[in-house]
Order: C-alpha cells, then sequence, then structure tokens
C-alpha cells in the first residue's frame, strides 16, 4: 500500500470520529446517570445500611476483581498495540475508555473515544480502528458465552430473583437479546475473513428506504471491518 494511500486511509478513519461523536455521548449518559441518581436514590434506604465486616469484605472483593480486570485490559490493549504501548500508558488509556464507555450509551460513545485517542499515539488510524472493532467482538462472544455459563448453573433467577420460567417477558427479552448479540458477534467476526462480502451488505442494507438515515455510518462500519480484517489476518493463529 502506497504511502498516499495509507494517508488517506488514516484521514477517512479519522474523519469518521468528530467531536461531536465523542462529546454527544458523554453528555447524554452524564445527563441519564444525573436522572437516575436523583429520582432512584433513597437516602433513607441508604442509611440503613450496616457497614458490618461482612459488607466490608465483599465490598473489596469487588473492588479487587474490578482492578484485576483492568489491570487484564490493559494488557490486552498493550498486545493488541504489539507492544507499541507501556503498561503504564495502556492502563491510563483503558482508564478513558472505560470512563467514555460508563457514561456513554450502548458503549457507543467509549469506541468513539478509544479509536480517537489511540489514533493519536504511536499507532496508526487504522490500526487504532483494528484494536477497537477486535476488542468489541472478542468482549462480545465472551460476554454471550459467559451468559450461557451462567444460566446453566443459576436457571431463570439470573435474570430476575423471583423468576421461574424463560417464558415470561424479562425471559423473552433476555432471549432476544441474546439472539441478537449472537448474530452481530458472528456477522463481524465472519467479517474479518470475508470483509468484502460484509462490507457489500452493509452497502446493501443501507439502501432500504427507512435505513438510509443510517448509510454513512453503515459505510463507515464496512470500511472498519476491512482495515480490521487486512491487521488481523496479519496476525499468527496463536494471536
Amino acid at each position: 500500500m502506497s504511502s498516499k494511500k495509507k494517508i488517506k486511509e488514516q484521514e477517512s478513519v479519522l474523519n469518521s470520529v468528530s467531536g461531536t461523536k465523542v462529546i454527544l455521548p458523554m453528555v447524554i449518559g452524564l445527563g441519564v446517570i444525573g436522572l437516575l441518581i436523583y429520582n432512584q436514590l433513597d437516602p433513607e434506604e441508604f442509611l440503613k445500611i450496616k457497614w458490618n465486616a461482612r459488607v466490608w469484605f465483599w465490598l473489596g472483593c469487588a473492588i479487587f476483581i474490578y482492578v484485576l480486570r483492568h489491570i487484564f485490559y490493559s494488557y490486552r490493549l498493550k498486545i493488541l498495540s504489539d507492544h507499541e504501548f507501556s503498561f503504564k500508558h495502556a492502563v491510563e488509556l483503558v482508564f478513558i475508555w472505560e470512563f467514555a464507555s460508563s457514561i456513554s450509551p450502548t458503549s457507543i460513545g467509549g469506541s468513539a473515544v478509544a479509536v480517537f485517542f489511540l489514533s493519536q499515539e504511536k499507532i496508526s488510524a487504522a490500526k487504532a480502528v483494528s484494536i477497537v472493532l477486535y476488542t468489541v467482538i472478542v468482549d462480545t462472544l465472551f460476554f454471550l458465552v459467559s451468559l450461557v455459563i451462567l444460566f446453566i448453573i443459576f436457571g431463570p433467577p439470573l435474570i430476575r430473583p423471583d423468576m421461574t420460567s424463560m417464558l415470561e417477558g424479562y425471559g423473552i427479552t433476555f432471549i432476544l437479546v441474546w439472539f441478537f448479540m449472537l448474530l452481530y458477534g458472528v456477522l463481524l467476526t465472519w467479517g474479518l475473513f470475508r470483509p468484502r462480502i460484509i462490507k457489500r451488505i452493509l452497502m446493501t442494507i443501507a439502501r432500504i428506504p427507512f435505513i438510509r438515515k443510517f448509510r454513512l455510518k453503515l459505510y463507515q462500519i464496512g470500511e472498519d471491518v476491512v482495515i480490521t480484517s487486512k491487521e488481523i489476518r496479519n496476525r499468527p493463529l496463536s494471536f
């Protein structure tokens, strides 16, 4: 690939992540969080919590697991970047990524922020997209498998404590969402090996009248899949 084409490709990726796409989801997310806290937080109920050794123990376990998760996320980012980042810098980037994901709707803002910040580092914009899309695929598939394992262990109460059957409203919603995420994950995974086909499918979908307003986003997803495929196919099988 010529240097001119690489520059054009990187500019295309960066242009897809405007300031509005990064900031607006954050503002919306923070607003929703504030509204939820205002409507649902009951100070009297909070004061009823007995801060005994048992509570502190499980709170400590939760914090430990979160820290452990963050460490593994950082190490994963370090590996995916071909060790372009130091572990310390990877930790900092994951903090930014996690913060954006936590306050933005459906983590879309988090991915946009991740692409933006990663592309400002030592790696190319195309590689930044590859890292983000690859982590989305891996996280989605891990989440789906984990849900199945947990459901086998705990059964319907995993969804709601009082549930006895998956044929109830929440159970049906859970099943539909799970299959939607499965389709989403399989489609993206398949796209890593057949990126041109996925791109054509997305471009075809973009022609549907009521989806046309999303056509630019669908086109960009198609480009991202192609870029990611190029990066992943150059990796060894152990990767």
